[in-house]
């Protein structure tokens, strides 16, 4: 290869590699221009994302206010309002079963109601009568009331002595119906939906016996109602806020505990028991039963008791039990007490009113 051509190959190497940078060089400035512009078409579109999310969110939060308060608005409706009932005890018209020193007499006229005078027969413990009126009840509703729907106003104190929240529930209950043989014929159930307070309205709980494995079946109001819980009437999820089981709840069930309740008095002759006529709860008159104990003892349960009986239909509409005062010259506080008011006899209730499936139910 000649000299000449040696030099001529050089020079166009020469120019292959300046060409092929210039180009190289166009080619990391246009890639350099892009990419800020592709950063921000990025940013935009996770921006757009999380802008739809948040409205999604926003949107579904509205809806599910909104369902809530229908359902609250529904459950109120087929309750009533959400005050309770007017309550009304006279001073007067009492009729008292005097203390257990007072069985020599024949008969005890009510001297306080002058209008109306009733004689109380003499008893050899103060509580009989009052003993003998509840079970008159619990006897009365286990031959006639099949079922009823009611709205429950309760408030008890917790194990720790604290008073909890008032609530509100809506309730169905069929009763327990036995065959001649005493083998359970009708089981008894219960449906409730809360409506107060607002942290728990709109939950629904269902329990019937001999079903579901003895278990209540569950769930919770607006955004937690995902799932159904099967729980053990007695476990600690079941029982967290209440005094009592749910298959405790209902009218004779009431009247049984206190008939157990009254039994137990019967190893104290220390009580005073009243029969107090002319008293109402809303539009409904009744007579109350009073029982008061003068000295705290261990074996007490309650300062006083009221026991409010409908004089027509005979069912228990209210029980209030308080604990001694603190101080003398205070008022008793409130240990339990539960009141029925709506009360609606024999309504006929089915199947599908103790069903989780009922459409008319609000359960996932």
């Amino acid at each position: 290869m000649s000299l000449q051509q040696d030099q001529l190959d050089k020079s166009a190497y020469g120019s292959t590699r300046e060409t092929e940078a210039v180009s190289g060089d166009d080619d990391a400035e246009q890639t350099a221009s892009e990419n800020p512009k592709c950063r921000r078409n990025w940013v935009r579109i996770f921006g757009l994302a999380a802008l739809t999310v948040v409205l999604v969110i926003v949107v579904a939060g509205a809806v599910v206010v909104q369902v809530q308060k229908s359902i609250q608005i529904k459950t109120a409706a087929e309750a009533g309002d959400l005050s309770g009932p007017k309550i009304v005890v006279p001073q007067q018209a009492k009729e008292s079963t005097g203390s257990a020193d007072n069985s020599g007499d024949a008969t005890k006229d009510n001297t306080d109601n002058e209008a109306n005078p009733i004689p109380v027969v003499a008893a050899l413990h103060p509580i009989e009568p009052a003993l003998e009126r509840a079970h008159e009840v619990l006897e009365y509703s286990q031959a006639n009331i099949r079922d009823y729907t009611a709205t429950i106003i309760k408030q008890d104190r917790k194990p720790n002595g604290e008073l909890g929240q008032e609530e509100m529930m809506f309730v169905k209950i069929r009763n327990r119906k036995l065959d001649d043989e005493g083998n359970v014929k009708v089981p008894f159930a219960v449906y409730i939906k809360y409506l107060m307070p607002k942290a728990i309205a709109g939950r629904e709980v269902i329990w019937e016996e001999n079903a579901n494995d003895g278990r209540l079946i569950a769930h919770e109001p607006g955004i937690l109602n995902l799932f159904r819980f099967p729980l053990h009437p007695e476990g600690a999820i079941a029982m967290r806020g209440q005094r009592y089981p749910i298959y405790e709840i209902g009218l004779e069930n009431l009247a049984s505990q206190l008939i157990k309740r009254g039994e137990k008095e019967m190893a104290d002759p220390d009580c005073d028991v009243q029969f107090i006529k002319g008293a109402t709860i809303g539009d409904r008159a009744c007579t109350v039963i009073q029982v008061s104990h003068k000295d705290e003892k261990p074996e007490h349960d309650f300062q006083k008791a009221l026991i409010f009986i409908d004089d027509e239909r005979q069912i228990l509409l209210r029980y209030a039990a308080y604990l001694w005062p603190a101080k003398d010259g205070k008022e008793s506080p409130i240990d339990e007490e539960y009141t029925y008011k709506d009360v609606k006899l024999n309504v006929g209730l089915t199947e599908a009113d103790f069903d989780p499936n009922n459409p008319e139910y609000n359960y996932p």
